[in-house]
């Protein structure tokens, strides 16, 4: 786990013995079970034996939530977060709150380690969960003040577990509030409380500016960097020396993740990979087939802004008006607004739409174009964004094919076919949309050597997509799961080369950095199944917290491999 420097700990912490605490509180006990959801009337303790939650909070939601998390730890849980009989800005805040815990989770264990004086891995499941709810709202949500996060934490810590957790989970967030930079704020009752100091992007990068090497060395040191480039300070330098460590202590990476990027690129390169998992990432739209007089008519009225990657678009973001002096609220527009302003347009970051233009301009470039009798087959479409793709990059293939094991991605995969006229017919630039069709997937396995060009967008780790899915950071430490996507990728590998005809190709792409997934998997389908190599590309994540949206990109790789003709 990543850690900051370790104080040095007693043999005795709080007057219990080290090592796991006792079960004083700390979790659920035998035969008990955990807190469970109770629609509007709140939260029943474990197996009802205490006070019910007079009402559902916004904390105790995201306590439940977050239990689950920890109890599956480090494959975490997959469910719906539920908020039911939440206001709709409790429900926000609950979804906040969890993904802000999932994005820091190692740094707020770090923290927590320092702040307690006991091994993170140590504390049970119920003040872990709690801990990391109010820990989220302290390091990663700016709009939180300090004292609702511990109170409202704290108090529904109380109502879920008891006093003794409740005790626990209060005094480890405010060792945390000691651990840091702290400025004096009214509290509700008009009393001073502590609050974290934060310094903009700009005030950070004007006091390092000003610091010679030593200096801002320490600077960095106490340093804890958030999602749109501002910080909180810690009172002493307690993060690692080591760049890269620094940085994934910072960012949450898991250290071993870091150290691989480092061994393979550098030192610097991986301490920004680490770093860019903090930003916000926003919305971004493949525009390639939206009519240049309504794309432009976009721009001007400010719904898009042009990304930084030709053919991509960002989501402007709107805010609510705000009193002088205060933090303008995020307005929240849904994207089926934008989706049917801007015909022709879908949900796709940059980096996920490079594998396709990659595949087009080189076999452009290497004489390999398709004409009116090839067959595309893309294998693994997932909802169908790279199969838009193809239908827009390969105008002159005769047909596409589409599938999808996974059920719910494919019924959403079926109605592409019909949506994609409909735009056409409203005037998008989709070229021959009739070309493409949705077939059930073990019918597709069975044509055999048909296709000319097979899409095989795997399932992958997700480490180039790590600020869009902070879960995947976590679920990394598990090796199981490494060694189950390896084998996974290359089942998929056997079965898409099985439908290639003779001199067809193969597109293997993934949203990952990890060479085992990339690199390694292209040499062993060239050894094991007879492809050859042709080209491939790998493109890395760009952006840093307090970036433009418009130049935040993703990580993709691609490889496209070739089955021989037979010699004559």
């Amino acid at each position: 786990m990543n850690s900051f420097n370790k104080r040095p700990t007693g043999a005795n912490v709080g007057g219990k013995p080290r090592g796991r605490p006792s079960n004083s509180g700390f979790d659920s006990g035998p035969g008990r079970k955990p807190p469970q959801w109770s629609g509007e009337r709140g939260f029943s303790r474990g197996g009802g034996d205490g006070p019910r939650a007079t009402k559902p909070t916004a904390r105790a939601a995201a306590i439940i939530a977050l239990l689950r998390h920890v109890e599956s730890f480090p494959e975490l849980h997959t469910g719906e977060i539920s908020v039911a009989g939440l206001s709709e800005r409790d429900g926000k805040l609950t979804h906040a709150i969890v993904e802000a815990a999932l994005l820091r989770w190692l740094t707020i264990g770090g923290l927590c380690e320092r702040a307690l004086g006991r091994p993170w891995a140590h504390v049970d499941a119920a003040p872990k969960a709690s801990l990391l709810c109010g820990m989220a709202q302290l390091v990663h949500l700016r709009r939180v003040p300090a004292f609702a996060a511990v109170h409202d934490t704290v108090d529904a810590a109380k109502q879920l577990f008891g006093a003794g957790v409740a005790g626990f989970v209060n005094a480890g967030l405010r060792g945390v509030l000691r651990l840091l930079e702290t400025c004096d704020v009214p509290g509700p009752s008009g009393a001073p409380h502590a609050q974290p100091l934060v310094l903009s992007a700009a005030e950070l990068a004007q006091r390092l500016a000003s610091l010679d090497d030593a200096a801002k060395e320490t600077l960095q040191r106490r340093t804890l960097l958030r999602g749109d480039g501002s910080a909180l300070l810690l009172l002493e330098s307690v993060l690692p020396a080591d760049v890269v460590q620094r940085a994934a202590a910072v960012s949450g990476v898991p250290d071993a993740m870091a150290r691989r990027w480092a061994t393979r690129l550098d030192a610097r390169v991986a301490a920004d990979l680490c770093t860019h998992t903090l930003c916000d990432a926003g919305i971004t739209l493949n525009v390639a087939s939206v009519r240049s007089d309504v794309l432009q008519a976009a721009f001007a009225s400010g719904l898009l802004l042009p990304h930084t990657t030709p053919g991509h678009a960002c989501i402007a973001p709107q805010h609510h008006a705000a009193p002088e002096g205060e933090d303008p609220e995020p307005l929240l527009v849904p994207i089926t607004k934008h989706l049917s302003d801007v015909p022709g347009s879908f949900v796709q970051d940059a980096a996920s739409g490079v594998p396709v233009r990659f595949a087009a301009s080189t076999m452009e470039r290497e004489g390999l174009a398709l004409a009116e009798h090839d067959l595309i087959i893309d294998l693994c479409a997932g909802n169908g964004t790279k199969t838009r793709q193809l239908v827009h990059a390969f105008p002159q293939a005769g047909s596409i094919i589409a599938t999808d094991p996974d059920a719910p991605r494919f019924e959403t995969l079926s109605r592409l076919p019909g949506e994609l006229a409909r735009l056409a017919a409203a005037g998008a630039s989709i070229v021959r949309p009739g070309r493409l069709s949705v077939h059930e997937y073990e019918n597709v396995r069975a044509l055999g050597e048909q296709a000319s060009l097979v899409l095989l967008d795997v399932p992958c780790s997700n480490t180039g997509v790590l600020a869009r899915r902070p879960e995947a950071r976590v679920r990394w430490l598990s090796r199981t799961q490494e060694l189950r996507l390896i084998e996974l990728q290359r089942t998929i590998l056997r079965r898409g080369a099985s439908l290639l005809k003779a001199g067809g190709m193969l597109l293997y792409a993934t949203c990952s950095l990890e060479e085992e997934e990339n690199q390694a998997q292209a040499a062993w389908a060239c050894k094991e199944l007879g492809l050859v190599p042709i080209a491939s590309e790998a493109t890395l994540p760009t952006g840093q917290p307090g970036d433009a949206q418009t130049h935040y990109r993703d990580a993709s790789f691609a490889v496209l491999l070739r089955k021989p003709k037979p010699l004559a």
